[in-house]
């Protein structure tokens, strides 16, 4: 069977179904009095106000710890950066304080030098980015299971607050 998006793919789809399949509970109002629905309303606008809080304050954190590992990162780098010029440059100022003879026999072992030195400032700057970027995916994997957490906590309270709710009956 074709199908019309060549990007569609049916297996894919039917695993992530599978995958995915779970239904999610409801929690009915059923069988409540109209206080007691009123209540329950105000409950879960509470308690979705602060959830919503929590999950913004450790965005804001997770945010906050990512642009301070980037900023170290970036700091880091351009210090590697200014030590590889200045190493350069006073290696061509050597070549250039030479006579023409001495110049002429050491200019491919100061190239060479330079080229080593070029080639261990990219394999540092390369090195502290992976690390960076390490330390960013930690950091928000642990926001993202932080958040789970919380909406896992404010579901179970909703669901207690409910069943407290109808145990109030007026």
């Amino acid at each position: 069977m074709s199908y019309a998006n060549k990007y569609y793919d049916p297996v894919k789809a039917h695993e992530y179904y599978e995958k995915h399949k779970k239904l999610k509970g409801r929690r009915s109002t059923k069988g409540m009095t109209d206080s007691q629905k009123a209540m329950a309303v105000y409950v879960k606008d509470k308690l979705n106000t602060e959830k919503k809080q929590k999950i913004q304050d450790v965005s804001d954190s997770a945010k906050n710890s990512m642009e301070s590992v980037t900023s170290k990162a970036k700091q880091t780098r351009e210090a590697f950066s200014r030590a590889c010029s200045g190493r350069i440059a006073m290696l061509r100022k050597q070549l250039k304080s030479m006579s023409s003879d001495e110049r002429a026999f050491a200019k491919q072992k100061i190239e060479k030098q330079i080229l080593n030195i070029r080639a261990e400032f990219s394999k540092k700057k390369a090195d502290v980015t992976s690390k960076a970027k390490n330390i960013r995916t930690e950091i928000n994997a642990g926001a993202k299971i932080e958040k789970s957490k919380i909406r896992n906590e404010y579901n179970n309270k909703y669901t207690e607050a409910l069943q407290d709710i109808r145990k109030n009956v007026k």
